[in-house]
């Protein structure tokens, strides 16, 4: 577990400012996605291909976008996320920096690019095994929630 020391707002928001969105086509692709998957993930070499396929397996009746969230890894994970990306650049929007912004500006960067009407979480070393994982939990929200 790495521990770090929490940053003040206004250098979260400074570290915000010195992120970026990869070239993508997403907007375009996706211009209204139902739910908005976001990723976060630093130091997940491991485990973030599976992570992402999960993602990418899943079968719905809507549309969706992927926010990918990379904290500037050092281990290979940010190689691995801008392959995916360019790979896939109808779905996932990657955001990163070139330094590590920390969690809690790569949570606030993520969650404010998000354009779904909601969102769903994978954490970067974890992974959904179901692929009608977004279409039940958007059926669950979507009659029973809102």
């Amino acid at each position: 577990m790495i521990l770090r020391k929490k940053i003040t707002l206004d250098e979260a928001k400074k570290r915000i400012n010195d992120s970026y969105e990869v070239e993508n086509n997403v907007i375009n692709a996706v211009p209204n996605p139902l739910v908005s998957v976001y990723i976060s993930t630093y130091q997940h070499v491991n485990f973030i291909q599976t992570a992402i396929e999960s993602i990418l397996m899943q079968e719905t009746t809507f549309p969706f976008e992927i926010i990918f969230g990379e904290d500037f890894s050092t281990d290979g994970t940010r190689e691995i996320a801008f392959e995916y990306a360019e790979k896939y650049p109808d779905l996932i929007r990657l955001i990163t920096a070139d330094y590590n912004v920390q969690q809690q500006a790569n949570h606030m960067r993520c969650l404010s690019a998000c354009r779904g009407k909601y969102v769903a979480i994978c954490d970067g070393d974890d992974y959904w095994t179901d692929p009608k994982k977004l279409q039940i939990q958007a059926f669950f929200f979507f009659f029973f929630i809102r």
